[in-house]
């Protein structure tokens, strides 16, 4: 009797020789050295197989730079595997042949042997096996949280800091240790920061984010029921015309949009598809070809063959399907943003690229605003769609809600909170802008924060914190005032235009005489007229 095992996935040994990421030799911690721990030894620590549970921290190798980094465990994914036991059971036949010898009968008995597979008897097993862990990464934007191979997954071990640049998944350990610094008398080298991953940092930090611990009994609550809710991305990716993006948070699409690996949006009237051929079919009958609403701003830029940049003011009460689906696509690159399909008191302003010679108007990004605003803020919601960030979308964008709230005659200010990546777009703005007002002011230490404020219609408290990022500003007997000398400015705007020159639309620059806009009469200065 043969005994053979069948099983749904071949199975293959794991090499528990392979090293997958280099360990950096541990710093002192609060002045007491920590013992070094050896390369293999720790790697064999971390190479132990055993499964991990929800909330559990672990350090996991990241796919945006292979490097580990501390996480922790949001979710697993597993896999049912089933071990069949089969029993092969062998007959024999016996034929008896009649033939004839010489002419008398002659009687053969020929036994063939016909082996069958036959399971007789089989008893199988069940076992679930974790493939995937769901990881956020310590100290990195929920963003980049992601599903992580459960090989790539580690136990976290106390006090030991593994090295952040290694690029490649087996490495000298020996040669690690020279590269990043000599560790000489409890000492680390420190690495030094390129450009790019300083750039690179600040984008993908929530560096001066504010802890859920330090907000109101009731923000807390509603903050930690919204992070349970949108702890995991239900979408993948996203097709947005022809560019494909990587969803960055969760978005409240219908349950069974989430469950395909690509949504397809429709840039025009931005209904959503779950197949590609259905998106095809979908273009051949869509007749819009710009936003709804109507065209208060058109920038067009001939001499340079660039895109046709235009504004639509669309109002949520008017077009509420339009918006909601609007405010779904948004919500794949916003974390924070709660508007859904309450869109009827907001007014919508979409940006829109429109190529020369051509009429049909894509929307690179947009901000929301409140009709009526009791704190007076002049944007909600704010983004430019990633496929066209680094282009100084986000700044004109802001300079359309400021040149409208002007209009209103109300100093305006966004409503907080700021994603991470909009308060840096909101600090380059208030920055740039305000050096402006002063390279053109002969006495600069007589500027007050008062002055700038009335110059930019920015609020009092935005200019502070503008001035302070530019070390700027001093605190002298009470109250704030402007340090800064014309050398000073000059050398802050020339950093400014180097960074604008890396942006793909250098001719870019917002001109408030293109706006046809005027305000209601009813939210003139906030009152009645």
């Amino acid at each position: 009797m043969i005994m053979k095992e069948n099983s749904d996935e071949d199975w293959k040994p794991q090499n528990k020789n392979e090293i997958t990421e280099g360990v950096e030799t541990p710093k002192s911690i609060e002045g007491t050295p920590v013992q070094q721990i050896d390369t293999t030894t720790t790697t064999t620590m971390m190479m132990a197989t055993r499964a991990f549970e929800i909330n559990e921290k672990v350090m996991a190798k990241a796919s945006f730079d292979s490097c580990l980094h501390p996480a922790t465990v949001i979710e697993v994914q597993q896999r049912t595997l089933r071990r069949v036991m089969t029993q092969t059971q062998t007959q024999t036949q016996t034929q008896n042949t009649v033939g004839e010898c010489d002419g008398q009968p002659l009687a053969t008995t020929i036994a063939t042997t016909r082996t069958t597979n036959r399971t007789t008897d089989s008893t199988s097993t069940v076992s679930n096996t974790i493939s995937k862990y769901y990881i956020h990464y310590e100290k990195f934007d929920k963003r980049l949280d992601e599903w992580v191979d459960a090989e790539n997954v580690y136990e976290f071990i106390e006090g030991v800091q593994f090295d952040q640049q290694a690029q490649t998944n087996q490495i000298n350990s020996t040669n690690e240790f020279n590269r990043t610094g000599d560790t000489t008398n409890g000492s680390t080298g420190d690495r030094k920061l390129t450009r790019t991953m300083k750039r690179r940092y600040n984008e993908i930090h929530n560096v001066d984010g504010v802890s859920v611990e330090d907000l109101p009994k009731i923000d807390q609550l509603a903050e930690k029921a919204h992070e349970e809710k949108t702890k995991m991305k239900n979408i993948r990716c996203v097709r947005f015309g022809k560019f494909e993006m990587d969803a960055w948070y969760y978005s409240p699409y219908p349950e069974i949009y989430g469950q395909c690996d690509t949504l397809h949006v429709c840039p025009f009237c931005l209904k959503y598809m779950r197949k590609e051929k259905t998106m095809v079919k979908h273009k051949k009958e869509c007749s819009m070809k710009h936003p709804p609403g109507k065209m208060i701003y058109e920038h067009k830029r001939l001499e340079s063959s660039e895109p046709t940049i235009c504004f639509w003011e669309i109002d949520g009460k008017n077009f509420k399907t339009y918006c909601q689906n609007l405010c779904l696509v948004a919500k794949l690159f916003l974390d924070h943003k709660t508007l859904y399909y309450d869109v009827e008191p907001f007014n919508f302003y979409v940006m829109t690229e429109c190529a020369v010679g051509e009429h049909n108007h894509i929307p690179v990004g947009y901000f929301s605003k409140e009709k009526e605003s009791a704190e007076e803020y002049n944007l909600a919601c704010i983004l430019t769609i990633p496929s066209h960030q680094r282009r100084g979308y986000g700044s004109f964008l802001i300079a359309m809600s400021y040149e409208l709230s002007k209009r209103e005659g109300k100093f305006g200010t966004p409503e907080r909170p700021l994603s991470d990546l909009g308060r840096v777009s909101y600090r380059s703005y208030w920055s740039k802008r305000i050096l402006e007002v002063m390279r053109g002011h002969k006495n600069m230490n007589g500027l007050t924060v008062r002055d700038l404020s009335l110059k930019t219609m920015f609020r009092e408290s935005d200019v502070t914190s503008a001035l302070q990022s530019l070390n700027l500003l001093k605190y002298w007997k009470g109250q704030h005032i402007v340090s800064a000398t014309p050398k000073i400015v000059e050398t802050h705007l020339l950093s400014f235009s180097k960074t604008t020159a890396t942006n793909r639309s250098k001719s870019l620059r917002f001109n408030s005489e293109l706006v046809k806009w005027n305000p209601p009469e009813e939210t003139m200065n906030g009152k009645k007229k």
